[in-house]
């Protein structure tokens, strides 16, 4: 792989200007707050400009499908559980590429819709990894 170091600087200069997300939406029904996906763009993308990155999200293949069984009140009934893998790079201005990162994402089907929440989790969580970006989720491994 050739070296980019115009990219890994544009990387560096957004991760030393990324302020921490606020959890501004509620989540009523889990009775959580959480960071939205346009607040999460509203702060990344004018960085990204800025530095001259552009983010290629692709399906990377089709989307599969499980069905799985959950407890109810009632006994037990199936939910179909849709699995999405996406492929994201980062690219320069300039025409540097950084490494292909895939990432998988796992949602509930519900519909049509259910491919683009698929496409904005992705990106958010992908972004929050890549950025090193905080929002005071407790959705790692040391919370659980």
């Amino acid at each position: 792989m050739e070296p980019t170091p115009k990219l890994n600087a544009a990387i560096t200069a957004v991760m030393a200007e990324v302020e921490r997300l606020e959890k501004a939406d509620e989540n009523k029904f889990g009775h959580y707050n959480y960071t939205s996906v346009d607040d999460f763009k509203d702060a990344l993308r004018p960085l990204l400009a800025k530095h001259g990155l552009t983010i290629h999200l692709t399906e990377a293949g089709p989307v599969e499908t499980i069905e799985q069984e959950r407890k109810t009140v009632g006994g037990k009934d199936a939910a179909l559980i849709a699995k999405y893998v996406f492929s994201i790079t980062l690219e320069h201005v300039e025409g540097e590429v950084g490494k292909e990162e895939k990432i998988t994402v796992m949602l509930p089907y519900t519909g049509a819709q259910t491919s683009g929440a698929a496409r904005s989790y992705a990106v958010k969580e992908w972004g929050k990894s890549r950025f090193l970006m905080s929002s005071g989720d407790t959705d790692d491994a040391d919370t659980m």
